[in-house]
């Protein structure tokens, strides 16, 4: 069941680049995402940070509020090559004379990790970092608001740190670059926020799609560090708006507690890789009615994935109910998630992992800022884009600037150079390298670098991105919220189905806000279903397309119409209480695993991942696709590899 969909431009247009305007409290035609410090009552604010420098759309990226993540202008260049075929870029100017010792493409964890560890081997290389997107970090992205002469954040794609003992690298980069990630979670992060201010999961049923409203307490085991309740009771099932037959297997489904599969505990985890979660549903979870299986189908949308692509076990590693139908059952109910809370502990930033990449460009280029080279010292410190990429210095990170060819000087095997061609502004320009690393998206490498074997680039050509989307609303209040009891939840019939209020961390200066009245983030997340058959290959094509012809005011229309019948009883107006909104949208998004529902098997060493990745000559291959793990932890290791295998010649 889904709400009917409202054509674009259905009502008036309530925001410019992602500011209210022609509302209360706010500056109509405002240059920059920040409200009138005049029109806002005086009040002593403790939340967020002090805003130390004043920056402009023009030259400050994390401002940039609307349609933000891959960004108009981005990948203009890169889509002529697969979809025109283009290949002739024209005569290319060369802006940088002299060689650099590495040439990275891709300004992601991955290629900031490459040049990190290079420059570490080499430190007096010269390196440079070409990005197509206006800012470093990639998914990495961080979103950044200005209100009443304070700042807040919330990251706008890749968003937590995670335990070093995961990954071979990120211990050495989390010393390198002052994390340190006990503090983080210890001291830091206010995992108390929720409980301290009575605020709680919750569903919400729309009335146009469900023909009444219920606000209703939820279970949902990943939205952030709330604390997950125990299953929902039939005092709350039954209140949901839906027949009879379709409430009690629901209940039934969250309080199964038999093994129903008869795949035994130790081929448990294999068999449930060999079916999706919604076939596992009708198989095992005893769901039959299609308005249950509707409504929890886009539960997943934090995976990248619907319910009726993802395999069964990434369903309940998301928490979601069943798993009490397996060898597993003793997981069931609450159980799972807190075990995965408690191993992972992954840690927040205010700005989620585009605090990573500032760290990164911070220890790379030290005169974009005189933040202390710390999470506390650069949350909220000046940062100059202006001196990523200034002549002179021994690393440049150049944005705007897409690649468009790879080429060895001669021979792969014996050339000592490497030309790479890439276009900025219009204008095609070359440099030229000792050594080069591809940090960037593995399906274009086989467009930008011609020279590899016919089974590498099909190799290449296998990778899946999955399309999602990352939305941050600044809210001026969230008395709304508290009077609910809200802090996140599932609202199965809107674009963003899964939410939460955005309040983890007291990090140097930032702060958590003390009470409901003064401002905060409110963090959204979708993806696109897209159409036709279920495999997540084509899911993620058409999901593509049908993202990137979604409109800005599509998404503002609906997340008004979502917090408003949600929250509208309890004093929430959208227009008068939400000061902006940043749109991260990412056609290009997760990393796919290798799916083991819809991928044929591979021979061990043949998958196509480790296939692609391999080095020719003085070009290697980074970047999370390259182990298919959507994780920093990945993003960190495959730079860390490919530096060692240029290393090894």
């Amino acid at each position: 069941m889904t709400r009917p969909r409202k054509p674009d431009g259905i009502t008036r247009r309530r925001f410019v680049n992602g500011v209210a305007v022609g509302v209360a409290g706010t500056v109509a035609g405002a240059p920059l995402p920040f409200a009138s410090e005049a029109s806002a009552p005086r009040r002593v604010i403790r939340s967020g940070a002090p805003l130390s420098y004043s920056a402009s759309l023009a030259d400050f990226p994390p401002l940039r509020g609307g349609l933000r993540g891959s960004h108009e202008g981005a990948n203009e260049v890169a889509h002529q090559m697969p979809f025109d075929g283009r290949s002739d870029w024209g005569p290319a100017a060369e802006p940088d004379l002299d060689l650099y010792d590495l040439v990275v493409v891709g300004g992601g964890i991955s290629g900031l990790a490459a040049a990190h560890f290079y420059r570490k081997a080499h430190p007096d290389a010269r390196i440079l970092i070409l990005e197509n997107h206006d800012d470093i970090g990639g998914h990495a992205r961080r979103n950044e608001f200005h209100l009443d002469g304070r700042l807040y954040l919330s990251g706008g794609g890749s968003r937590y740190l995670m335990p070093a003992v995961l990954a071979d690298h990120l211990g050495e980069v989390y010393k390198d670059l002052g994390i340190d990630y006990d503090q983080i979670t210890d001291e830091a992060a206010d995992y108390e926020f929720y409980a301290r201010h009575g605020l709680g999961i919750v569903f919400y049923f729309d009335a146009a799609t469900y023909g009444e409203r219920k606000l209703l307490p939820g279970h949902f085991g990943v939205l952030n560090h709330m604390d997950v309740p125990e299953r929902p009771s039939w005092e709350t099932i039954s209140q949901m708006p839906f027949s009879e037959k379709a409430k009690r297997q629901l209940y039934k489904l969250y309080h199964i507690n038999e093994d129903r599969t008869e795949a035994g505990f130790f081929d448990e985890l294999d068999y449930l890789g060999t079916l999706t979660y919604e076939e596992f549903l009708k198989k095992h979870g005893g769901i039959t009615e299609p308005e249950i299986l509707d409504w929890i189908r886009p539960m997943s949308v934090l995976s990248g994935m619907w319910n009726d692509s993802l395999p069964a076990w990434e369903g309940f590693a998301m928490g979601q109910p069943g798993l009490g139908a397996t060898s597993f059952r003793l997981l069931r109910g609450n159980r799972y998630a807190n075990l995965m809370k408690f191993l992972l502990s992954p840690a927040p930033l205010p700005d989620g992992n585009g605090g990573l990449a500032r760290l990164f460009a911070r220890s790379l280029v030290p005169q974009v800022s005189s933040g202390a080279l710390n999470p506390a010292g650069m949350v909220a410190a000046p940062f100059d884009y202006g001196k990523l990429d200034e002549p002179g210095s021994q690393v440049r990170i150049r944005l705007n600037s897409t690649a468009v060819q790879i080429a060895h000087d001669g021979d792969p095997q014996t050339a000592k150079q490497v030309f790479v061609t890439y276009v900025r502004h219009g204008k095609t320009e070359k440099v030229r390298a000792r050594n080069c690393v591809l940090a960037c998206w593995n399906n274009m490498i086989p467009h930008i670098w011609r020279e590899i074997p016919d089974a590498q680039r099909s190799a290449l050509a296998k990778g899946i991105k999955l399309p999602n989307v990352f939305t941050n609303v600044l809210l001026r209040n969230w008395r709304a919220f508290e009077r609910a009891g809200v802090g996140g939840g599932f609202a199965s019939s809107f674009y963003h189905s899964t939410f939460y209020l955005e309040n983890l961390s007291n990090l140097g200066n930032y702060h958590s806000p003390a009470n409901p009245e003064e401002p905060t983030i409110l963090f959204l997340a979708g993806c696109p279903r897209g159409w036709g058959p279920p495999d997540v290959r084509n899911r993620s094509s058409t999901g593509r397309y049908e993202l990137m012809g979604t409109t800005f005011e599509f998404l503002e229309n609906d997340i008004k119409e979502q917090f408003n019948g949600m929250l509208g009883d309890h004093g929430f107006d959208a227009d008068r209480d939400m000061a902006a909104i940043t749109v991260n949208l990412w056609p290009h998004g997760y990393t796919a695993p290798q799916s083991t529902v819809f991928d044929p098997p591979y021979a061990e060493g043949e998958e196509p991942h480790l296939v692609g990745r391999r080095k020719l000559g003085r070009v290697a291959i980074a970047n999370s696709d390259a182990s298919t793990v959507a994780l920093i932890t990945a993003a960190v290791d495959e730079a860390k590899r490919a530096i060692d295998e240029l290393e090894e010649g």
